[in-house]
């Protein structure tokens, strides 16, 4: 849950929401190791915290007595290391922006983060979240270890390799579950009618797919879950696929639930359905300038009958596509109004592979307008019902009246 300008190495914009946690938990982020040892960069980080310009107000002698402080009185100090507390320091610069989008990542964080936008990683391919401070598998992904041992979507994740996690947070289980493709990991799962289920599973590199296709009589419906380096590639092929032969005369775009992912993949997919250099998103910045990215394709859909599907989980990349297919070609929207994630966010490297995320713009939808905290309504609402047991899949009444009316524009 982003936008990433692929032809950066070290510096990389993104808009995101959330990612999804997989467990099946890369791409080219340039990431290098620091050559500096731990005393080397504390020395470092010293000298640039103690460095202050002459007009600074700003008493940087605070931090090193609450550093002494906590190194003199804190219970398990002996096992906290000094790289420990620079990186919750940087942490906490990171949370002082008041910003929920501008965050920190150690290492280990950062690839994590890395592996899971890529949508490629070493684990055990099965979907999670937490609910009600228990981790919860939503469903296994096909033609992984987790399906092929049996797990099932409703397993609560008790323990990991005989550690109890119950009550840890999310990241946390992933990080555990995640490893190298072909080391062993042993899960524990409460099955509801069952009881303690232990699967003994060998991990793989699993590749999520970010685009599912299929026809629904003669509309092409193609669900686009995330924008990663792969979508474009995948997308040309469904294209392909679906217009074969002259199969579908009408598309239906599905964005629910997408949290974002590459710029430039949003942008290339703009360009299948825009005019040669249309406007796709501007990114407008503090200073009051502004940054156009244009389209570069050959508008080859353009005139193919097209609806797009948003709800409040469609945010970032996904309302960027969205709102230009809108405001150029008068694309309707169907289903709910979208997250409103309308600020855009670069990735810094450091030196030792850990990253910052800082928010660096607003970005503005062609016909003007900044959705951040607001959201783009649709042009036809629709709101699908909730299952009354928990078990049984109710009918997608959206996707229904998103064939409905792309049917209706056929000529």
């Amino acid at each position: 849950m982003l936008f990433m300008n692929e032809n950066k190495s070290l510096k990389l914009k993104i808009i995101l929401v959330t990612v999804s946690c997989l467990a099946a938990v890369s791409f080219p982020l340039g990431f290098y190791a620091g050559s500096h040892t731990e005393a080397a960069q504390i020395k470092i980080f010293s000298n640039l915290i103690n460095t202050t310009s002459e007009d600074s107000q700003t008493d940087f002698n605070l931090f090193w007595d609450a550093w002494k402080l906590l190194r003199e009185n804190y219970l398990r100090s002996d096992q906290v290391s000094d790289q420990k507390m620079v990186y919750g320091a940087i942490r906490g610069l990171a949370e002082g922006m008041g910003d929920k989008y501008t965050t920190y990542f150690d290492p280990e964080e950062a690839k994590q983060f890395s592996e899971t936008i890529n949508g490629e990683f070493g684990g055990i391919g099965a979907e999670l979240e937490s609910q009600n401070g228990y981790v919860i598998v939503v469903a296994p992904l096909k033609g992984t270890p987790a399906e092929a041992v049996g797990m099932k979507a409703k397993d609560v994740i008790v323990k990991i390799d005989g550690k109890d996690v119950t009550g840890e947070n999310l990241n946390d289980v992933v990080k555990n579950i995640r490893g190298e493709a072909g080391s062993k990991v042993k899960i524990t799962v409460l099955r509801e009618g069952v009881g303690s289920l232990d699967f003994n599973i060998t991990r793989a590199i699993i590749k999520v797919p970010a685009i599912k296709y299929e026809t629904k009589g003669n509309i092409g419906y193609i669900k686009i879950a995330s924008f990663t380096p792969k979508t474009s590639e995948e997308f040309a092929k469904a294209i392909s696929d679906l217009f074969g032969n002259k199969k579908v005369s009408g598309l239906v775009i599905d964005l629910r639930n997408n949290p974002g992912g590459y710029l430039d993949t949003a942008v290339k997919l703009a360009g299948w359905f825009l005019p040669k250099n249309s406007l796709v998103v501007s990114e407008r910045y503090s200073s009051g300038n502004s940054i156009e990215l244009r389209s570069d394709g050959m508008g080859v859909l353009k005139n193919v009958p097209t609806v797009v599907l948003v709800n409040n989980g469609s945010a970032s990349a996904s309302e960027i596509l969205a709102g230009a297919l809108h405001d150029i070609n008068g694309t309707k929207l169907i289903g709910e109004k979208t997250f409103g994630k309308g600020t855009v966010q670069e990735l810094k490297e450091l030196s030792d592979g850990s990253m910052l995320k800082i928010t660096i713009a607003n970005w503005v939808t062609p016909g003007g307008v900044i959705i951040d905290k607001e959201g783009i309504k649709p042009d036809v609402e629709t709101k699908n019902p909730e299952s009354k047991d928990n078990k049984t899949e109710p009918k997608d009444l959206q996707l229904e009246k998103a064939v409905e009316i792309v049917k209706g524009m056929i000529k």
